[in-house]
């Protein structure tokens, strides 16, 4: 999870869901990258993926 602050300057890196609740008072950006591991393709030796990115605004009062 990364966390930006309203300036969209990145706040935290690679974070712990648990420093939300250490935030200040003010507006945040959260991103949260998803990867999942598919179907093993066996010539390959290797596994499917894929993934996605969620970004969501957090105001803290």
């Amino acid at each position: 999870m990364s966390i930006f602050n309203d300036s969209f300057e990145p706040v935290h890196d690679n974070a712990d869901l648990s420093l939300l609740k250490e935030l200040h008072e003010g507006t945040y950006y959260i991103i949260l990258v998803v990867n999942k591991q598919g179907k093993l393709i066996k010539t390959e030796n290797e596994h499917e993926a894929s993934g996605y990115e969620c970004a969501f605004s957090l105001v803290v009062k």
